[in-house]
């Protein structure tokens, strides 16, 4: 198997990792926000953490809170952006984007 590897052409072995190159960036851009869309995004004190987590608004209503969590009498709230952290509501917030406004 080794000597099969060698014996490839560079060439051969270059097009193979362009074609596992761009199916991962593809897979990579598949879960991007559409950033021209209104959107919203994480801010952190370090530098290397903000913009990482990025969420855009589709056209319509947007429900962000924390969502059902156990022992709260299986009240089950419908959110499309979720949150968690102390102070956050079960339905914190609603924004709605009408042509590319929110």
């Amino acid at each position: 198997n080794a000597l099969q590897e060698m014996q490839r052409s560079f060439a051969e072995r270059l097009r193979e990792a362009q074609e596992q190159a761009a199916k991962a960036k593809a897979s990579k851009n598949k879960d991007k926000a559409d950033l021209a869309l209104p959107h919203i995004s994480n801010l952190n004190e370090d530098q290397l953490l903000t913009n990482k987590l990025q969420f855009a608004f589709k056209e319509g209503i947007t429900r962000v809170g924390r969502g059902s969590t156990p022992g709260e009498g299986g009240q089950e709230t419908d959110v499309d952006v979720g949150l968690a952290g102390p102070g956050i509501h079960r339905q914190q917030a609603t924004v709605t984007n009408k042509g590319g406004q929110c």
